[in-house]
């Protein structure tokens, strides 16, 4: 959404984007595009950056005209334009590309140089303009890089793919989730680090149910290799029970669950408040 000129931008399932007028007339047009779009991001007011499915990278401006800015060496499933340098950020099946913008020519809009940083595809990208950090969510690892420079900065084992991520407003932490794993990773955002991790309420539901207490937040402790776990809270409606990583890998479901049921325990009997 242009919040400027109170114009929405939805991306079409079949090639075209759809230009919604909030500003009171609800108007809305369409413009067509020769290939699916992947990936979008914001640019300049009112101006839109897209990838499709024909590995071009186009700026969509206000009036609706499509302009080609360069040639994508693959597919791209996500951008960050970040607006400090004019650099873009590309990930995608192609790997990680950052797109130089060229010397400025007579004409008015700039095009890209696409140079590949990594070919090892990447599922999420996370553009931190303050932090001034890129973080690319490749496989089970964090990328970080250097925003200004373009350099990789560190890398950090994440445990497993992440395609929704999101930062805090201040960029300290960050939260990456996996749909297929349904795990919830918590990274320090300087250093690329899992601290840890909301996890799958599988058979936590029916713990709860069972006990007659509201479903808790569940987290992993993700730099722990032993088994444990431990309930925290005032009360078991705020209640939160943490297992380890250790205890995930080495326990099946059925000990798993006699584990969390234990910590249910002392939810129920109040004795987590002997803790704070």
């Amino acid at each position: 959404m242009d919040a400027d000129r109170a114009v929405l931008w939805a991306i079409l399932p079949e090639a075209g984007l759809a230009r919604v007028d909030l500003s009171g007339t609800g108007r809305i047009e369409h413009r067509s595009t020769r290939a699916p779009i992947e990936a979008a991001a914001r640019l300049e007011e009112g101006a839109l950056l897209l990838a499709d499915a024909e590995h071009r990278l186009v700026r969509i401006g206000p009036p609706g005209e499509l302009e080609i800015l360069s040639r994508l060496p693959g597919r791209v499933r996500r951008l960050a334009h970040d607006p400090v340098t004019g650099r873009v950020w590309a990930g995608g099946p192609a790997g990680l590309l950052l797109l130089e913008p060229e010397p400025a020519r007579p004409e008015p809009v700039r095009r890209f140089r696409p140079q590949t940083l990594s070919r090892e595809p990447v599922d999420a990208l996370l553009l931190l303009p303050r932090s001034r950090l890129v973080l690319a969510f490749a496989g089970e690892r964090i990328d970080s890089f250097d925003a200004d420079e373009g350099r990789r900065l560190a890398s950090a084992p994440l445990g497993t793919p992440a395609e929704l991520v999101e930062a805090d407003p201040e960029e300290r932490l960050v939260v990456a989730a996996s749909r297929k794993a349904g795990i919830a990773s918590l990274i320090e955002a300087s250093s690329g680090r899992v601290i840890g991790a909301l996890a799958p309420e599988d058979g936590v539901e029916e713990i709860a149910i069972a006990s007659g207490v509201p479903v808790p937040q569940l987290f992993v402790l993700e730099g722990e290799t032993a088994i444990n776990a431990f309930a925290a809270g005032y009360a078991p409606g705020d209640a939160a029970v943490a297992v380890t990583r250790g205890a995930l890998d080495r326990l099946n479901r059925d000990e798993l669950q006699g584990v969390i049921a234990h910590e249910f325990s002392h939810v129920l009997n109040g004795d987590m408040r002997l803790n704070i």
